[in-house]
């Protein structure tokens, strides 16, 4: 009788073992599903942006002939999209004006504006940053999630905040967290604009 007994008992530890072993690894699949699907969603965002990015470099018109590209090396990064392609644009443009009427180097010069003209990604930046410091008063969570949207870090010190592009120093403005006048907004979107656009 005692051996049934004990039989029984293992029977129905073995059983117990057996089921607990059976909720750990159902746990541990939902666990490896749950991070799955997350890293799923991760993989489809990113391929989401480089389809947008595609999207944009084929709208692009690349010239049949080679001496129709011109290349320049360089080693700052696009802070934006085509940042470097509108500046050197930009640039020319304004050359443009002290360039004697019908020479080859205006010739030239317009013909790469001309063939290269884009809608600029700095106008809409810029648009952006004044609309968002036009009646700044405070550091509210919408300009704070607009300026990380932007590619802002913002740092609090003290009194000040500092803003910096992209990570990158050389483009940090600084700005007192309480506004001392009506016009304080539109001088740090002033001096934001200045430095990065």
């Amino acid at each position: 009788m005692g051996k049934l007994r004990e039989l029984a008992e293992e029977k129905e530890q073995a059983r117990k073992d057996a089921n607990d072993l059976y909720k750990d690894i159902e746990k541990e699949i939902e666990e490896k599903t749950k991070e799955s699907e997350e890293r799923i969603k991760a993989l489809e965002d990113i391929n989401d942006k480089l389809r947008r990015e595609n999207h944009n470099l084929k709208s692009v018109k690349l010239p049949l002939e080679q001496d129709e590209v011109i290349v320049l090396k360089v080693t700052e990064r696009d802070l934006y999209l085509r940042e470097k392609r509108e500046i050197l644009i930009d640039v020319l443009k304004n050359s443009l004006r002290n360039i004697h009427e019908n020479s080859r180097r205006q010739h030239i010069i317009s013909d790469v504006i001309s063939n290269n003209g884009s809608n600029s990604k700095r106008e809409e930046i810029k648009t952006e940053i004044q609309n968002l410091f036009r009646d700044y008063r405070s550091m509210n969570s919408s300009t704070r999630n607009t300026l990380e949207r932007m590619g802002f870090q913002i740092v609090s010190e003290n009194n000040n905040y500092k803003i910096i592009f992209h990570g990158d120093s050389r483009y940090m403005i600084a700005f007192a967290k309480t506004p001392s006048d009506w016009r304080a907004g539109r001088n740090i979107a002033s001096n934001i604009c200045n430095l990065l656009l």
